[in-house]
């Protein structure tokens, strides 16, 4: 079963971070709604994913800079910054999971600490975020079920794992592939991918197996993985006619995956590299994990369509 994970709360149709998105995803079904923290410069918990007010209320100074009577009076009514506190209640009596987010450690101690006292139990909040901020939320509970972050090609070694006991391991989609499912669910760890908003990869992810999927599209999301019969498809490719293929759909996944092989390609690390006929002719280990990417969208997307690629050749998936 793939959870859902709405990014923000309810983020495109609301405020992301607001009382009515968080609201409003409670209210659609999400199984987890995530928000972000920050710490103001009078130590309140307040629910922003910025470190500063720019982006969504128009002031420049850092939330660390100014003091909660001056953020509380930015927008109005449930449209506005709330505190965690107040985001705290929305959860009572309800089945839906809170994830508490930070980019920094600093909130992990005043945020465990408005938790321990609020309404909540533990059990029904999931943490995430920077790794140092997941250490000492550790250490302030073994109950604590926290999202491990991990960005990396290789999977993480035992030593790491049992020092955080994560329930989850939390990375880019990009990271991911059926076998990195497989390798994660054999170390004792769910997987949890952020931030997928298209349908072809939110299918690619329900059909791998990945446990949890963070959205900003959450009523796509939810009517995606409810559709029937979503799987890699194993079986030998079809004979397809010019009329059975929609073309339109097709170029709009080819063009998605283009532009997300291009993003990897300019910001990941290539990994280990080996030679292939010649010492000129170089395949790293992003190349072979682009083109897994791209077999396994396209076997989920498009089953019964074969794919003959530079790195693997032909296989029938």
């Amino acid at each position: 079963m793939t959870l859902t994970c709405a990014h923000r709360g309810d983020s495109s149709k609301f405020c992301e971070n607001t009382i009515v998105a968080i609201q409003s995803a409670i209210d659609a079904g999400a199984d987890i709604v995530e928000i972000d923290v920050r710490i103001t410069k009078d130590n309140q918990v307040i629910v922003l994913h910025d470190s500063t007010l720019e982006r969504l209320w128009g002031v420049s100074d850092s939330v660390s800079q100014l003091d909660w009577k001056f953020i509380s009076g930015l927008g109005d009514s449930e449209n506005r910054i709330p505190l965690l506190s107040e985001v705290l209640k929305l959860f009572v009596n309800t089945s839906t999971i809170l994830m508490i987010d930070m980019e920094e450690a600093d909130p992990a101690e005043p945020t465990f600490d408005i938790v321990l006292s609020g309404p909540m139990s533990l059990n029904q909040i999931f943490w995430c975020g920077n790794l140092n901020g997941m250490k000492r939320i550790r250490q302030l509970s073994s109950e604590a079920r926290i999202w491990m972050p991990w960005n990396e090609i290789a999977v993480p070694m035992q030593s790491e794992i049992d020092d955080l006991k994560p329930e989850y391991i939390n990375l880019h989609y990009s990271f991911v592939t059926k076998n990195r499912v497989e390798d994660f669910r054999a170390l004792g760890l769910k997987t949890a991918v952020w931030t997928v908003d298209d349908q072809a990869t939110m299918r690619w992810a329900h059909a791998i197996g990945v446990d949890s999927v963070t959205t900003n599209e959450l009523e796509l999301l939810q009517t995606t993985i409810s559709e029937k019969d979503i799987l890699l498809m194993e079986e030998i490719p079809h004979s397809w006619s010019i009329e059975n293929i929609d073309i339109d759909r097709a170029m709009m996944v080819a063009r998605d995956l283009g532009k997300w092989a291009t993003l990897v390609i300019q910001s990941m690390e290539p990994g280990s590299i080996t030679t292939k006929l010649n010492p000129a002719d170089i395949v790293t280990q992003v190349d072979v994990m682009i083109e897994v990417h791209v077999r396994e969208i396209i076997a989920t997307n498009f089953p019964g369509h074969n794919f003959f690629g530079e790195e693997l050749g032909v296989i029938f998936t």
